[in-house]
């Protein structure tokens, strides 16, 4: 493995940390929403405690959708980088939830494997270390 899938690895590490300070300040949100206590606290006089669900609403978007494909992404792009077989990190793969392969293209590139073989290797055709 090289030291630029190690860098990657280091990434998936971050943005795990990233979804859960985001699911701690979602929960911290919910609950601001749910007992009605800091409203005036954070928004003034204004008592209008759906600004909290909102920003729950908000920070569960982020953490669900853009946070969580880019983290599968790097997952698949290191999996690839380290020669495991698509089939062994994704075994319930649902085809009308495919990742973002573009993406992984490039993170493998970014990260110092040639991603010539990364279509049979998606398919689940052996194929040799790519980096």
């Amino acid at each position: 493995m090289n030291t630029r899938a190690t860098h990657l690895k280091i990434k998936i590490h971050t943005l795990a940390d990233e979804a859960r300070h985001i699911r701690r300040e979602e929960q911290k949100a919910l609950k601001r929403a749910r007992h009605g206590k800091a409203a005036e606290e954070f928004h003034g006089n204004v008592c209008d405690y759906r600004v909290d669900y909102y920003a729950y609403e908000d920070l569960r978007e982020h953490r669900t959708g853009p946070v969580r494909s880019h983290a599968r992404s790097c997952q698949l792009a290191y999996g690839y980088l380290r020669g495991v077989p698509y089939k062994k990190i994704e075994q319930k793969h649902r085809p009308d939830n495919d990742p973002d392969w573009r993406e992984i293209e490039k993170l493998v590139r970014r990260f110092g494997g040639d991603p010539t073989n990364l279509k049979a290797w998606r398919e689940g055709l052996e194929v040799a270390c790519a980096a």
